[in-house]
């Protein structure tokens, strides 16, 4: 018991870890080790601990920074695109990049927020035929590439099988080379309300003869809300579905 109390002391847990990995500079606990194990088997990325081995009770940790350094630098665009070795597999929803929740996903926020600049030109596109352009098909047309972007983004994060996201992830690797890696679940579960919003004016539009002069009000409405959710997640980096996630789904859900 003794010893126990000495070991947690020394190392700052609570618990005695399941799993120690031992260097040259001396031993490093981590509870979650055995998932960071078969993901980066030569261990080099992982969290080695510095620590003054003089004295028990103190120590001094760095732990790794999400998106920082040069090893965040080095991802190639293949690696940003599909995601493979270390950081994952093609179908995770997110990639694998935090030693010390090798569980959680994370998505490049550069490439998120070139992603709804991209949506948001084309909202404002379909804003303009409502009122000025008058184009018949241009509904029908949108809504399928809108859609799947989010349908698919929502499944798959930020992968290779949409096209708005292959642009917005080859935009950001060329202006942002260290990506901002930020949690995917927020996400996906705005991407959820983006397809709402979608379907909602694709029903509106199918349903205007039946609306009559509501119909352009309406439809305006809806593209709004959606014009005004991606431009502020583009330009001002505040994601509302996110917001919505973080401040009411999980509260009232007991998530993490």
């Amino acid at each position: 018991l003794d010893v126990t109390k000495s070991l947690t002391s020394f190392f700052g847990i609570s618990t005695i870890p399941a799993l120690m990995i031992l260097s040259n500079s001396g031993p490093t606990p981590l509870v979650n080790a055995r998932h960071i194990l078969p993901t980066d088997v030569q261990l080099k990325n992982f969290p080695w601990v510095e620590r003054d081995t003089k004295s028990l009770g103190t120590s001094s940790q760095k732990l790794p920074s999400l998106g920082n350094g040069a090893k965040d630098r080095d991802m190639t665009l293949t690696q940003r695109l599909i995601i493979s070795g270390k950081y994952g597999n093609w179908r995770d929803l997110g990639h694998h990049v935090n030693p010390s929740s090798p569980e959680s996903t994370y998505m490049d926020f550069h490439a998120v927020r070139a992603r709804a600049g991209i949506v948001n030109i084309i909202v404002w596109i379909a804003i303009m035929n409502v009122w000025v352009i008058h184009a018949p098909n241009f509904f029908p047309i949108l809504y399928p590439i809108i859609a799947f972007e989010y349908l698919v983004a929502a499944t798959f994060g930020i992968a290779s099988f949409a096209p708005i996201s292959i642009m917005s992830t080859v935009i950001s690797y060329v202006f942002h080379k260290t990506p901002n890696w930020k949690p995917a679940r927020p996400m996906r579960f705005a991407w959820c309300i983006g397809f709402a919003l979608a379907t909602c004016i694709l029903a509106i539009y199918l349903c205007r003869e039946l609306l009559g002069s509501a119909f352009k009000p309406l439809i305006t409405a809806f593209l709004a809300m959606l014009n005004l959710a991606t431009w502020m997640e583009s330009s001002l980096g505040f994601c509302v579905g996110c917001f919505i996630f973080n401040y009411a789904v999980v509260p009232l859900c007991g998530l993490e």
